[in-house]
């Protein structure tokens, strides 16, 4: 048995924060590296929700953590910046998380909600004319054969 002294209160109290600023982040990996229900559409979510919890737990008037949570915010933007801004270079990821039952528009925040539902009507009406295309192709086809057919 090791012979060491308890840890007193403002250690414990350092641990806890530390697990506080942790767990925001731990919760994300765990859940986007699952094998059954782990989708590219979970991924912005995921990081919205990242970013309110950090909020939540910089409200807690942290005395020995703050530092950490700005090196995890920090790093957090500088590697999902082109995400977390919902501008074109996000837009495969805006539209997986916007289609997905689970997610909608729930996580979309208020001051993007209309860009992503001109992003997700323009995607949609661009499927439509590239189907009513095919659509035509395939029947000037049908015709030409018919045509050619009664020769």
């Amino acid at each position: 048995m090791l012979k060491l002294p308890p840890l007193k209160e403002n250690e414990i109290h350092f641990l806890s924060e530390c697990v506080d600023c942790s767990k925001p982040i731990a919760e994300a990996i765990q859940s986007l590296q699952g094998e059954k229900d782990a989708y590219y559409a979970c991924l912005l979510p995921e990081l919205y929700r990242i970013q309110h919890v950090i909020k939540s737990v910089r409200m807690e008037n942290l005395k020995y953590c703050s530092s950490l949570l700005d090196v995890i915010e920090e790093n957090l933007d500088k590697r999902f910046k082109l995400f977390l801004q919902l501008e074109s270079a996000g837009n495969d990821a805006i539209l997986a998380s916007v289609s997905h039952f689970m997610f909608k528009l729930k996580w979309v925040p208020k001051a993007r909600k209309e860009y992503v539902k001109e992003l997700v009507l323009f995607e949609t009406r661009k499927i439509n004319r590239s189907e009513k295309q095919k659509s035509e192709a395939l029947n000037n086809v049908e015709d030409d054969i018919k045509k050619k057919v009664k020769r």
